[in-house]
This record gives C-alpha cells, sequence and structure tokens, in this order.
C-alpha cells in the first residue's frame, strides 16, 4: 500500500493560460519531494503553489474573467469537517477578497461504492491578480496547512483553470 503524503500537488489545466503544464507540475513535483522532512515538504509545496500562481497570473489571460474547480478528496469520514473549514475560507472570501466573483462549496451526491465523497469548489476571479491574491491569502493558506497536519485528505487537491465557452450563467 502507497502512504498518503501530508501535503498537496497544485495542478492547472488550461490551454489560454499558455502555461508548459508539463513543466510547471514537474517543478511542483520536484519541490515537494526534495526535503526529507513533512514540514519542510508542507513549506516547499506552499512555495511551489506560490510559484504556481505566480506564472499564471503572467499569461495571456491575466485580465479576463475565468473559472478554477477545484476537487477536494477528503478521507472517509473527514468531509464534514473539509468543509466546515471550506465555509470559514468562503466567508473570509466573501468579505476581504472582492475580485472573487462567486466561490460555491458542492458535496458530491453519490459517493464511491467505498463511501469516499468529494468537495467539488466552483470559483469566478475577476482576473489573474484575484486569483493570485486569493491563493497567497493568509486564510487560505492556513487552510491548506491545515489539510496537512490533520491529515484529512485521501488523495492532492486538484485545481483546474477554464474558460466558457458558450452556454450560460443563471436564468435570472
Amino acid at each position: 500500500m502507497v502512504a498518503m503524503v501530508n501535503y498537496y500537488i497544485v495542478c492547472f489545466a488550461t490551454s489560454e493560460a499558455g502555461v508548459d503544464l508539463g513543466s510547471a507540475v514537474g517543478r511542483v513535483l520536484t519541490a515537494s519531494t526534495a526535503s526529507p522532512s513533512s514540514s519542510n515538504k508542507a513549506s516547499s509545496n506552499f512555495d511551489s503553489v506560490a510559484w504556481i500562481f505566480n506564472i499564471i497570473s503572467n499569461s495571456r489571460m491575466a485580465s479576463k474573467e475565468f473559472n478554477v474547480i477545484a476537487i477536494l478528496h477528503p478521507k472517509k469520514g473527514r468531509t464534514d469537517i473539509v468543509l466546515r473549514q471550506l465555509k470559514e475560507v468562503a466567508e473570509y472570501v466573501q468579505k476581504n477578497e472582492p475580485g472573487v466573483l462567486s466561490y460555491s462549496i458542492n458535496r458530491s451526491l453519490r459517493p464511491s461504492k467505498d463511501g469516499e465523497e468529494e468537495i467539488i469548489m466552483l470559483e469566478r476571479y475577476k482576473d489573474q491578480a484575484a486569483l493570485k491574491e486569493h491563493g497567497s491569502s493568509q486564510t487560505f493558506t492556513a487552510f491548506n496547512k491545515k489539510l496537512a497536519e490533520q491529515d484529512l485528505m485521501r488523495a492532492p487537491m486538484v485545481l483546474k483553470m477554464v474558460g466558457e465557452q458558450g452556454g450560460f450563467r443563471s436564468r435570472l
């Protein structure tokens, strides 16, 4: 059995951002695994996440609105704990980050056969600067640190940056 690692790798997937994803993910993996102690791994990973936010913020999409889909994989029986912590982050974001246009916390309706659930975040940002501000906020980095320290996750968080291509957001 593979041991779970106490830190999380953030991956962005987009064709519009102009980011070499293979290189970005490789750097995150290298930085995240470079140090032997778990506290240093977590610290290295946060530095890597900041590096990814910086690269994305310098991309072609820097001034366009866009969406982020974040998929979190809590350990069985830990979903409610993660949801409570996310709600605290959402309250902070709503009060303090005007560049975050929406921040919706969603729980999978059907757990896996093993009872494992996913939390899916649907986020909309005014621009890349808003994402960078959110990703580097003390509240968000503290949340990520808690996920690692409390060993709440069964798999790394995955972030996908996406741009709308059609359809509609609301009938309101």
